[in-house]
């Protein structure tokens, strides 16, 4: 006897899920969730805090919206956001950033077991005597499942997995004149706050 004909195919289980944190980026992060939803099975978005229209905009563009208490630490708040997901890749990425091109090497890579970090490159775009220029450095966004981040401010993940550059390209517009702007009593805030508990060789408490 045959066996009865499916309906429908098994769907493939979720590989990669996209991971945001953000604070009042209601102009900027329904572009990112957008861009980045053709290669995300899921998408969270912490929000940190938020006084405008982040989380509903996140909620809206399908992200699963999750409170936060900003505690002056972008690794604990990298790392809240990674415990709600549930797939073997995470994709860092911020709300000022969008995936430019290679979603089908991002495809072929979360096909894989997830045994390396992903090493990305990230152009950035910058003011410069009146006209916009760009730099590129290579930063880990691919993350396996398990990986968590440390660091107050420029933190970075920790693991013993190799890294892999992958051309996958994001386009960051954080560093034009408007947006330093609007991070720079942030940054300078993170900075002390690491200065108090890491000071320089030599110095005393």
């Amino acid at each position: 006897m045959s066996p009865p004909e499916q309906s429908a195919a098994t769907p493939a289980s979720p590989r990669l899920t996209l991971v945001v944190i953000a604070r009042n980026e209601a102009a900027l992060i329904g572009g990112c969730l957008d861009n980045a939803r053709a290669v995300a099975d899921a998408m969270i978005a912490l929000d940190t805090g938020s006084s405008d229209e982040t989380a509903a905009i996140a909620t809206a563009a399908g992200a699963k919206v999750y409170p936060f208490a900003w505690s002056d630490d972008f690794a604990a708040a990298r790392n809240a956001a990674l415990a709600h997901s549930h797939t073997p890749w995470n994709l860092i990425l911020d709300a000022d950033e969008r995936l430019a091109e290679g979603a089908e090497r991002l495809r072929a890579a979360v096909a894989k077991p997830a045994d390396f970090i992903g090493v990305l490159p990230v152009i950035s775009g910058f003011d410069l005597a009146g006209q916009v220029e760009t730099s590129t450095a290579w930063i880990p966004r691919l993350l396996p499942a398990g990986v968590r981040y440390q660091g107050r401010v420029h933190e970075q993940p920790i693991s013993e997995w190799p890294r892999v550059r992958l051309p996958v390209v994001i386009h960051h517009s954080g560093y034009r004149r408007a947006a330093l702007a609007r991070k720079q009593g942030r940054n300078r805030r993170l900075l002390l706050a690491l200065l108090s508990e890491t000071p320089p060789p030599g110095s005393q408490r």
